[in-house]
């Protein structure tokens, strides 16, 4: 029926939180570059192809020939460090045995094809959510290579993708520097003393019951802190009065004209 305003000035406490929420949400995440990755999966490629020729070495050493299931055994644990060290590098037999039938000139001339495309993909950043795609590309790129024989394609699609991996680490500690930052930077949202929070005819929605709640409006019962603060005052007060007129040697008219006086003050 009529305007309501502010009668205090309290902190929106729920606005300003939702405030910094906004602010930490619009914080650009701090990643840091590291090229040196670059050079590192160089030997992780170059050790594959060395242990492919080393166990061919040894296979052409042999008196008498193995199966194909030795054979590809015999890879397998020579692969195994590799295998452990390397997170996502598998290869399954049929690829093992792929490479293993193989010519020697065509694993260098693969491994030549594969190691340029390798390091310029990691010359660039990639974060661990576009690792897949990365690979994805290194694949199409790979299998397009004509000095990749048909016959290890497989092998070699698999090297090269195992060679992938992320280059560009999120930096927690900076980050959370930047997000607490950004957050204390937020003003403490008010309601000011006299602010309007319904206009005269308005429909009262939600968001102004809980802004009048904040302010104390909607309580009914009026607060009897005061009276009692002042009854604890007058009590101390009186007693204080009591305690001096009974222990003074002034004579009994005397204390009650005292006594008539403070307490028509007390009621005025």
């Amino acid at each position: 029926e009529e305007t309501v305003r502010a009668t205090k000035t309290v902190e929106d406490v729920e606005l300003t939180e939702k405030a910094r929420e906004e602010a930490e949400r619009q914080v650009e995440p701090v990643y840091i570059l590291n090229l040196d990755v670059e050079e590192q999966r160089a030997p992780f490629i170059q050790s594959v192809f060395e242990v492919v020729l080393d166990v061919k070495k040894q296979l052409a050493d042999l008196e008498q020939p193995i199966s194909k299931e030795e054979r590809v055994d015999m890879l397998k644990t020579a692969l195994k460090d590799i295998t452990n060290s390397q997170q996502y590098f598998t290869l399954t037999d049929i690829q093992l045995d792929a490479l293993l039938a193989s010519t020697e000139e065509e694993l260098k001339r693969a491994q030549g094809a594969i190691v340029p495309i390798i390091k310029s993909k990691l010359s660039e950043p990639i974060r661990s959510e576009d690792v897949r795609a990365v690979k994805a590309k290194v694949s199409t790129e790979v299998s397009e290579l004509p000095a990749v024989s048909r016959s290890i394609l497989s092998p070699i699609v698999a090297i090269a993708e195992a060679s992938i991996i992320e280059n560009n680490i999120l930096d927690e500690d900076k980050t959370k520097e930047r997000i607490e930052q950004a957050r204390a930077e937020v003003e403490p949202k008010k309601i000011l003393q006299g602010q309007i929070i319904v206009r005269e005819g308005e429909a009262v929605n939600v968001e102004m019951i809980r802004q009048l709640g904040l302010l104390g409006m909607l309580d009914q019962k009026e607060s009897k802190k005061p009276l009692f603060g002042l009854a604890l005052f007058i009590l101390l007060q009186m007693a204080f009065l009591y305690i001096l007129f009974n222990r003074s040697t002034v004579s009994v008219v005397q204390k009650q004209k005292h006594l008539f006086v403070t307490t028509i003050v007390y009621i005025l």
